[in-house]
């Protein structure tokens, strides 16, 4: 709840700093009844944060932080991953290229199914 000039400060938990990339953390703040305008700042070293809004008032918050310790830093993988060496699909192939709105001809299996079909064409004429 914000206090009688319209403020009110949340302390982190003290493994905020060690465990989070803290200057890349932003607090969403929402109102609580009838809409107001709201603000929040951070202060120097991360550790605590100020609401600015309607004095008397209440709003919920959460906070949102990317994790950065040694554990997550040891097990993160990369966001885009190279196929080359994929067995699902080779570079440049999807497995369901409409859904993204390529067409068919990038998907995985679209050159395999021209191949069996001409095949089957050319048996099939062949008779």
């Amino acid at each position: 709840k914000l206090d009688a000039t319209g403020a009110a400060t949340v302390k982190m938990p003290d493994y905020f700093v060690a465990l989070t990339k803290e200057d890349e953390a932003t607090v969403n703040l929402t109102p609580i009844g009838r809409p107001f305008l709201t603000g929040y700042e951070w202060n120097s070293d991360y550790t605590a944060f100020t609401i600015y809004g309607e004095p008397n008032r209440e709003v919920a918050y959460i906070v949102l932080a990317d994790r950065d310790d040694p554990v997550i830093r040891k097990l993160r993988k990369p966001v885009v991953q190279d196929k080359s060496d994929s067995k699902l699909c080779k570079p440049g192939e999807l497995l369901y290229p409409e859904a993204y709105g390529y067409p068919k001809e990038y998907g995985k299996d679209y050159r395999e199914k021209i191949e069996k079909l001409r095949e089957i064409e050319k048996e099939g004429l062949g008779r």
